[in-house]
């Protein structure tokens, strides 16, 4: 992926609202500079242009710090997950992991982390879901989908200290589908289209395709100003609403469904994300539910500083520290790292590690 003008996820105005050539004419405009998928999304204020580019392996200089080590062995290809999932300890109660909880990624002992390994989890995801699926990569220092996996990125450690520079191939995360909700051209469909196709994929898994968790995340376009999600989500009755996930884990008791907020940007923001990522957390807490507060992480630095948007509007907002855009969402090296280790914990806690063990 790439920022192309106002960010990776670009805001097209001046465009005829619902015109399928004039979405068709700039997408192929767009093709042009993304050398990828491009997905072209419209919203009250214009067209969002997300490009979906593979980024060229650039070799980690000679002298920097520190340096890969040479691996002597192959790690094995993606297995499939299996049957029956595995059988960790007696789930743990409804969580949360926010800002604070990243902090216990350094307390993981090798137990937990071997444990959190064994899950298989299914994630459905837009652009910000890739980035975090990135950082669980460069944790492991391990890349399958490269022509040479063990070539470790510049964008792994781009722009960090020596002492934020972690990675060991114990972090191995390959039993951890991550999946765009759908298939380019349409990685990120409409809210609601996210909840019904996350749904219909997890209904649709084969026996021998069970998961030990599952979860799905909404992005930062999905709360643009006017947007219904706020309400809409939360009243049994609409399209795609929060009753028809906890029909889904009705159905499927055998994998534990793990809710998130809504990821944030610099300045694509409104009150409606926020309205909602605050009903979202009310939601998970009266409910028992596990919730990933992306929100809550993007919005706080390591030390634990909250952060605002660029706006001047008070409304809470990704850390510049964690994107290299100056208006969008996508995630710099800190950044996934911060999910990546955010991540980790999750895992680990439900495979039922609790703090303090």
């Amino acid at each position: 992926m790439r920022t192309i003008g106002l960010a990776c996820v670009t805001l097209v105005l001046g465009l005829a609202i619902g015109s399928a050539v004039a979405v068709s004419a700039q997408t192929a405009a767009w093709q042009q500079l993304c050398y990828g998928a491009v997905d072209v999304t419209t919203i009250p204020e214009g067209k969002l242009v997300t490009c979906f580019d593979v980024p060229t392996p650039t070799p980690v200089p000679a002298t920097a710090t520190p340096v890969p080590p040479t691996p002597t062995a192959t790690p094995t290809a993606l297995p499939a997950p299996t049957a029956t999932p595995s059988t960790p300890p007696a789930p743990s109660p409804g969580f949360v992991i926010d800002h604070s909880a990243v902090a216990l990624f350094d307390l993981l002992p090798d137990s937990a982390i071997q444990q959190a390994a064994s899950q298989s989890l299914l994630f459905r995801h837009a652009s910000v879901g890739a980035n975090i699926s990135d950082g669980l990569d460069c944790l492991r220092n391990y890349f399958p989908s490269r022509a040479n996996p063990y070539q470790r990125p510049n964008f792994c450690d781009r722009g960090l200290a020596p002492g934020q520079v972690i990675y060991d191939n114990k972090y191995d995360r390959s039993l951890w589908t991550f999946e765009f909700h759908s298939p380019p051209p349409g990685q990120n469909p409409a809210w609601w289209n996210k909840v019904s196709i996350f749904v219909d994929r997890v209904n649709s898994l084969a026996p021998s395709q069970v998961y030990d968790a599952a979860g799905f995340k909404f992005g930062y376009v999905d709360g643009f100003t006017g947007s219904a999600i706020a309400t809409q989500f939360f009243v049994a009755g609409n399209n795609g609403d929060i009753v028809d996930l906890e029909a889904l884990e009705a159905a499927h008791p055998e994998t534990r469904l793990v809710y998130w907020t809504m990821g944030l940007a610099r300045s694509v923001g409104s009150v409606e994300a926020q309205t909602f990522n605050q009903t979202m957390r009310q939601y998970a807490a009266a409910h028992g539910k596990v919730l990933m507060d992306i929100a809550d992480i993007q919005s706080h630095l390591p030390d634990g500083t909250p952060c605002y948007d660029n706006a001047g509007r008070g409304l809470a907002a990704l850390c510049d520290e964690y994107t290299d855009e100056v208006n969008g969402g996508h995630l710099n090296a800190l950044g996934r790292l911060q999910m990546a280790k955010a991540f980790w914990v999750l895992t680990a806690r439900l495979a039922g590690w609790t703090p303090g063990q």
